[in-house]
């Protein structure tokens, strides 16, 4: 199924780390329930301050384009 998306390999460490937060908090939902309401939000790359003037490259490299930042 991934072979129909190459470029979804570079971002294993990005999936991986979603997934284990997701684990935690799944079990968190669990342990604390009735008594705590738990709720996971795991973002993707978010356009913001800090992003702005970053994009990937084809070849999945940072590009900083200097014209757009501070």
């Amino acid at each position: 199924m991934l072979e129909e998306y190459p470029d979804i390999t570079v971002m294993k460490p990005l999936m991986a780390s979603k997934a284990a937060i997701v684990r935690l908090f799944e079990t968190l939902r669990v342990e604390l329930a009735p008594d705590v309401n738990v709720t996971v939000v795991v973002l993707g790359f978010v356009d913001s301050e800090m992003t702005e003037g970053r994009q990937l490259s084809q070849d999945k490299e940072m590009e900083i384009r200097e014209t757009t930042r501070d």
